[in-house]
C-alpha cells in the first residue's frame, strides 16, 4: 500500500503579557516564561460560542485568521447566527452559521466550527476531553456543506484545537500544543469525511502553554489547509445578509 506524504504549515502568534501599575518601578519583565498570574481558566472549558467569541474578540487570533484567508482587517464578523440567514426551525444542517465574515454582501464567507479539546498529559501524550470528540468532525463537514448549499460565496469548516500544554514543560513555551500523533489523528479524520469540492477547511490551535489565562499568554496557530471554491450566491441570500450587517453591529 502506497501511501501519500502531506505536509501542512501553520502560521503562528506567540504572545505573552506583561502589567505594572502606573509608577511602579520596573527591574525586568520576563516574558514566555510562565511568570504570569495563574488562573483555574482552561482554555478546554471553552464551548463552540466562547472560542469563536473569543477569538474574535482576541486581536491576535482574530488578526491572523483574516490573514490567512486575505481579508481586510475591518471585515464585519458576526457569530452563531440564525435569522435572517437561516428559517428559524430549519431541519437540515446547519442548524446556525457558526462565524460569518462579510468583506462585502456579494462574498460572505460561511465558516463552520467544531472544537477538540486536548490535555496534554506528559511531554509526549495527550488526550481529548470527552467521549467522541473526533467524532464531531463528521458533523463539522455535514454543516459545512449544507452551508455551501444554501449558497453563500465561500464555505469552510474549522477545526479548532483547544490544548491545555502546562505539562508539556519540557518543551519552549511555544511548543506545547497537540503532539504530532494527536494531530495526525484529527488531520487524517477530517479528510476521511466526504467534503465536498468547493468547501475548504480550516485548522486552528489555540494552546494554553501555562497556568496564565490564555486570555493573556498563549499560540494561536491557523493553516488555510483547503481554499474554497466560489459560490454564486443567490440574490436572496445577499439581501438577507446586508440585513444583517445593517442590524447588528460586528463582533
Amino acid at each position: 500500500m502506497n501511501f501519500v506524504q502531506s505536509t501542512i504549515q501553520f502560521r503562528c502568534v506567540v504572545y505573552d503579557t506583561f502589567s505594572a501599575l502606573p509608577g511602579a518601578a520596573i527591574d525586568r519583565a520576563r516574558l514566555f516564561a510562565g511568570d504570569g498570574p495563574e488562573s483555574d481558566e482552561m482554555v478546554t472549558a471553552q464551548g463552540e460560542a466562547d472560542i469563536v467569541e473569543w477569538l474574535l474578540r482576541t486581536r491576535q487570533a482574530r488578526e491572523l485568521l483574516l490573514a490567512e484567508l486575505g481579508l481586510p482587517m475591518a471585515t464585519y464578523a458576526q457569530a452563531g447566527i440564525i435569522e435572517p440567514l437561516l428559517e428559524k426551525n430549519r431541519t437540515k444542517p446547519p442548524g446556525d452559521i457558526d462565524l460569518l465574515l462579510v468583506p462585502d454582501m456579494a462574498h460572505p464567507i460561511s465558516i463552520q466550527v467544531k472544537r477538540i479539546p486536548i490535555i496534554a498529559e506528559s511531554t509526549e501524550k495527550d488526550r481529548t476531553v470527552g467521549k467522541g470528540r473526533l467524532g464531531n468532525i463528521t458533523h463539522l463537514v455535514k454543516q459545512a456543506n449544507g452551508s455551501r448549499d444554501i449558497g453563500f460565496h465561500l464555505n469552510y469548516g474549522m477545526i479548532v484545537t483547544e490544548v491545555y500544554g502546562v505539562e508539556r514543560s519540557d518543551y519552549n513555551f511555544a511548543f506545547r500544543g497537540s503532539s504530532p500523533g494527536m494531530f495526525r489523528r484529527v488531520y487524517h479524520m477530517t479528510w476521511d469525511q466526504p467534503v465536498h469540492d468547493e468547501v475548504g477547511i480550516i485548522f486552528m490551535e489555540i494552546a494554553q502553554p501555562t497556568k496564565t489565562s490564555v486570555d493573556d499568554a498563549g499560540v494561536v496557530g491557523v493553516c488555510v489547509n483547503k481554499r474554497a471554491k466560489p459560490v454564486e450566491q443567490p440574490a436572496g441570500l445577499t439581501t438577507r445578509v446586508r440585513q444583517l450587517k445593517a442590524h447588528m453591529p460586528s463582533l
